[in-house]
């Protein structure tokens, strides 16, 4: 299957574990907090900072400069005048693409945007119900189910802001998508499997 899977998941979902088993089913790779990893290898910035802006926007002044040049994949922005989280940003898009060459699993980081036609993709949203993510998240973190839903309310937050700032879209939006899936009711590996069975039946 010569597709490129992108994963953007509500936080409990279960969306990288189902995409970890996507490409162990299809042989191909999960990418992930890896893109971090090289990113900063790459780019000469500390791993750290690249954690501290995973996937979370910056402030709304840095917004509306961005939108003023038209913050878009595939720009060109002169070093001295990037801001370090537009530094961040751009370093993980490049090894997005880079990745993307060959068939594998993206999750988050806004791939499913920042990939071009050019890219034979299949662009995932998994959800829950939040009682599902709650637990879920109580069982995986080992928190409390208060402490559960503020995780939830935050990183669900932190995601939105992320892909509206750098693709002015909305996160949540299911014409964003071509595969729009609940795990509510249903295991991680049946998940992982309704996927590649889309996969195979619909070219994305």
């Amino acid at each position: 299957m010569n597709k490129v899977i992108t994963i953007g998941r509500e936080h409990g979902s279960g969306g990288r574990a189902v995409g970890t088993i996507i490409a162990e089913k299809l042989g191909i790779e999960c990418y992930d907090t890896r893109i971090i990893t090289e990113a900063a290898k790459r780019s000469g910035i500390n791993e750290k900072l690249f954690h501290a802006y995973n996937e979370r926007s910056t402030d709304s002044l840095l917004y509306s400069l961005a939108m003023s040049v038209k913050v878009v994949p595939g720009i060109s922005w002169e070093d001295q005048n990037r801001s370090l989280p537009e530094q961040i940003c751009k370093a993980q898009f490049e090894v997005i693409k880079e990745f993307a060459q060959k068939p594998c699993v993206i999750v988050g980081r806004c791939a499913d945007y920042i990939l071009d036609d050019t890219i034979s993709k299949c662009r995932v949203f998994i959800r829950a119900e939040k009682a599902d993510r709650i637990a879920r998240i109580m069982e995986t973190y080992q928190v409390s189910a208060k402490d559960a839903e503020h995780m939830i309310s935050r990183t669900d937050k932190e995601r939105s802001s992320y892909y509206h700032f750098y693709t002015n879209q909305r996160w949540s939006d299911c014409r964003n998508y071509d595969l729009c899936l609940s795990t509510s009711g249903i295991s991680i590996q049946d998940a992982a499997d309704l996927i590649i069975n889309y996969m195979e039946k619909k070219s994305c």
